[in-house]
């Protein structure tokens, strides 16, 4: 009995400090991605005028950074993801659509206290 204690001890200090691990991981790599990619993309992309649509891969790769960025940090506000991806709040709106509709993340709240989670 003492050794089974043991062992679940260290099996879930070990998947604790796993969990840690990928966390920071996981942050450090999406702040990095969005530092690389917003400052090219500033210097690449001249800015779209009011009301024009955005591109079908410009649309992707704001989904893709989303769901990463909720995978980083979960249970964040919308306003806060779009702090952490440097992006106005208002840009995200379609791309938290299709994530819920696609089922890769999940909300819990409503309005501006809904916060978002990864499934």
């Amino acid at each position: 009995m003492d050794v089974e204690s043991r062992l679940r001890k260290a099996v879930e200090s070990f998947a604790a400090d796993l969990d840690a691990l990928v966390r920071q991981a996981t942050i450090e790599a999406v702040s990095a991605m969005f530092d690389g990619e917003t400052r090219a993309a500033k210097r690449a992309v001249a800015p779209r005028s009011p009301g024009a649509k955005r591109t079908p891969g410009e649309l992707d790769a704001l989904c893709e950074g989303l769901a990463a960025a909720i995978a980083a940090q979960p249970g964040l506000r919308i306003e806060q993801l779009a702090e952490v991806m440097s992006v106005p709040s208002r840009s995200l709106t379609l791309p938290t659509r299709k994530l819920l509709a696609s089922r890769r993340i999940k909300k819990k709240g409503e309005k501006r206290a809904t916060i978002y989670f990864p499934r």
